[in-house]
């Protein structure tokens, strides 16, 4: 008589690959957005800082004493903005690499940086 209780059964590998392939195909679309979206932020951002920098070239160059608290004011929103330029930076390189590791877990290629 066979007991059925010990017997142990898996999925069809093919059942495996494709859950598998749209676990990791959702990892990388919401990856994909998160690197859109940053790149978008980090592009206006960047248009906005040459407008700032220019502007405070004009003040730069009048001379005028009245300018000088706005040009102080220029100085300290370029200062914040470049600051968040590099986070964007940073972020979009991070997105990037964690999208090629979701690659290489779909292709089955096991990287040192991930733990099983």
């Amino acid at each position: 008589m066979v007991n059925w209780g010990l017997i142990f059964r898996t999925r069809d590998p093919d059942r495996d690959r494709a859950t598998d392939a749209a676990r990791i195909a959702a990892v990388q679309a919401a990856l994909a957005q998160a690197i859109e979206s940053a790149c978008r932020e980090r592009d206006g951002l960047s248009r906005r800082l040459e407008d700032v920098r220019a502007r405070a070239a004009f003040l730069y160059d009048d001379q005028d004493a009245s300018h000088e608290g706005r040009l102080g004011a220029l100085e300290e929103q370029m200062v914040v903005g470049a600051r968040r330029l590099a986070d964007l930076t940073y972020q979009i390189a991070a997105f990037e690499a964690l999208h090629a590791e979701a690659g290489n877990v779909l292709a089955g290629a096991p990287s040192s940086s991930v733990m099983p």
